[in-house]
């Protein structure tokens, strides 16, 4: 969608406006302010016609605070996964519950699903991607319209933010970058003709349908290129081998046909390279997938924090702090690269804490510390990946070539 020069304008305008809410305390939406939750389900949204050719109808379950006061109120829309095969919105209840206890509201949508087994090649599957995308965009369009209209749900339609978890990460992942400004392939841009342009047609609302936020849950993204410096920050958290969807640059086999896709870790390298704020919580090491949205999980609390301090900052921005400054990431040099005598100098300008990892592409680590304002390495001929972190985030992953 198009998060273009007008939209970081009127973010950084509204800034002002929002600190001096009510509701941005410091507290509410970082701690659980409320006890009770109140849940109105099966809010039809949109509808439109699968894959498969059937009618679907699109709902949402919405989720507020009980006894909230509040009249203008951040709303998080997510998705749920399954493979674009299965699920439906209450396999996010618990999320959605957890949310609206912080302050958020909370809209869990469905949207269509693989119904039909038509899906071939590639292109079959841009396609299901973009009929999901639609219906993301409707969801949005259908609060925005609410906001303008009846006003049932009490939505700052400046504070919309958008994410999933998987295949609803790739829907949200997907509604958040592509625009009409970006390169797209001619059959993806066919699929988007044939489902009613860019915001789609799975309802007949006409409200803009940019938003203020992406949380991307182990999703991926067709093009790294829609990634731009002219798009705002972003969250993302992925297993680091995840073989469901790929956290790097790789084709996945999943339907029996080549898939390419760059998965959150292609997506911070592109970002990162671009400048482009994205805080990044990588499970290294980890093979499992959305290992890090069970309690059990050691990463559970850190993901948690971590986004809730992100979307704390989308929502409550101050002129001192606003969520470009709070995630403005450390500058590092690597010289040279490639090497040619084996040494390698690393630098930064960073005031905090800068640690780096150096992996053999084999996965085995040889060297690790914290860099320096000139931190002289030796090392063998061959090829590296170099992993750069600062409070227990990475935030640069790059190849290092030592001939």
């Amino acid at each position: 969608m198009n998060m273009k020069n007008a939209i970081l304008t009127l973010v950084i305008l509204s800034s002002f406006t929002l600190f001096s809410q009510s509701d941005c305390d410091g507290s509410r939406y970082t701690n659980y302010t409320f006890t009770d939750v109140n849940k109105q389900v099966n809010i039809q949204y949109g509808q439109n016609v699968t894959i498969g050719g059937n009618n679907k109808t699109l709902v949402v379950d919405f989720y507020e605070p009980e006894g909230d006061l509040a009249t203008k109120r951040p709303l998080v829309i997510l998705a749920h996964g399954g493979t674009f095969i299965s699920g439906d919105q209450t396999d996010l209840d618990a999320v959605c519950i957890d949310l609206a206890k912080k302050g958020y509201t909370v809209g869990s949508i469905n949207y269509r699903l693989i119904d039909a087994f038509t899906i071939s090649d590639s292109s079959d599957f841009a396609e299901v991607v973009i009929m999901t995308m639609h219906d993301m965009r409707a969801a949005i369009k259908y609060f925005k319209n609410d906001a303008a209209t009846d006003n049932l749900f009490k939505i700052d339609t400046n504070r919309i933010i958008i994410g999933g978890f998987s295949a609803g990460g790739i829907i949200a992942s997907h509604a958040f970058f592509l625009d009409q400004d970006d390169d797209i392939p001619a059959y993806i841009q066919t699929h988007i003709n044939n489902g009613g342009g860019f915001d789609g047609n799975s309802n007949d609302l006409t409200n803009t349908t940019n938003v203020a936020g992406l949380l991307n849950f182990s999703g991926s993204l067709a093009k790294d290129d829609w990634i731009t410096t002219n798009d705002l920050p972003f969250f993302s958290a992925h297993d680091e081998l995840d073989d469901v969807v790929y956290c790097g640059y790789e084709n996945n086999d999943l339907f029996g046909f080549d898939l390419y896709s760059y998965g959150s870790c292609a997506m911070n390298t592109k970002a990162t390279a671009i400048g482009l704020e994205n805080p990044f919580y990588l499970i290294e090491g980890s093979d499992g997938h959305v290992s890090y949205a069970s309690t059990s999980s050691p990463d559970f609390a850190g993901v948690t924090n971590q986004s809730s301090i992100y979307m704390y900052e989308v929502v409550c921005p101050t002129e001192a702090t606003s969520v470009q400054d709070k995630y403005k990431l450390p500058t590092v040099n690597i010289f040279p690269n490639p090497s040619t005598n084996g040494f390698v100098k690393l630098s930064t300008d960073s005031k905090s804490t800068v640690n780096y990892e150096i992996i053999q592409i084999d996965g085995k680590k040889v060297l690790e510390g914290i860099v320096n304002q000139n931190s002289e390495l030796r090392l063998a001929s061959g090829s590296y990946l170099i992993k750069f972190s600062s409070n227990e985030s990475v935030f640069r992953t790059e190849k290092l070539l030592v001939k």
